[in-house]
């Protein structure tokens, strides 16, 4: 008895993920501080979010409570995050942020394909369907889609850029120079009016955390 209390106390993960924890942003206007910067840029709610380790050993995600494709999309880069810094070798000449999207990019689509793949073909399915009814024209598949939408690197080095005295003039003629509006634009116009459902999200988040905390 004893013998099987000490490997289950050894099996159990360090690391968890409640579903307090699993925040979904509905409005982008009370998320964002500066609403008329946001407003001129056209900025889709879609691209906000955080995964992140909180309390210890929790997981925390917060995801966009928007349409559908993109929303997912943001959720798979987040789960990207999670214990990110146990695995990630920083590049010394790179920016330690940037080389941290670009990571949790790539992170996050292998363990979503890996840890949950039924999902990622359901979805591909459903992308399918939306794309063969004209509701995306732009992208071929769900994972095209999820390539596009790390052009969100880009908004970082841009304002990486400017430096740290800048105004918001500046930010966003710097943001536009860099087609950043023609970035947002995009993914608007490629929006199919479907709103990610919170319990296929919640799904997705805590059968991929679950296993990320067993790495």
């Amino acid at each position: 008895m004893e013998k099987m209390k000490e490997q289950f106390y050894q099996e159990k993960p360090r690391f968890s993920i409640k579903p307090e924890n699993i925040i979904a942003l509905e409005e982008l206007m009370n998320y964002l501080e500066n609403k008329e910067f946001f407003k001129v840029l056209n900025w889709p709610l879609e691209v906000q979010g955080s995964g992140r380790i909180i309390e210890g050993d929790n997981f925390e995600v917060r995801y966009p409570k928007g349409d559908k494709f993109f929303s997912f999309a943001a959720i798979i880069h987040e789960l990207g995050h999670l214990r990110q810094d146990e695995f990630i070798n920083i590049n010394p000449e790179q920016s330690f942020n940037i080389q941290k999207e670009q990571d949790a990019y790539s992170r996050g689509w292998s363990r979503a394909v890996k840890y949950y793949p039924e999902f990622i073909e359901r979805l591909e399915g459903e992308f399918q369907k939306c794309k063969g009814e004209l509701k995306i024209e732009d992208f071929n598949s769900f994972k095209d889609l999820y390539d596009f939408f790390c052009g969100t690197i880009d908004i970082n080095l841009t304002l990486e850029k400017l430096g740290d005295s800048y105004g918001i003039n500046k930010e966003i003629e710097a943001l536009k120079l860099a087609g950043i509006d023609k970035f947002f634009d995009k993914i608007n116009r490629n929006k199919t009016g479907t709103i990610i459902n919170e319990e296929e999200a919640n799904d997705l988040i805590i059968r991929v955390s679950e296993n990320i905390a067993k790495e």
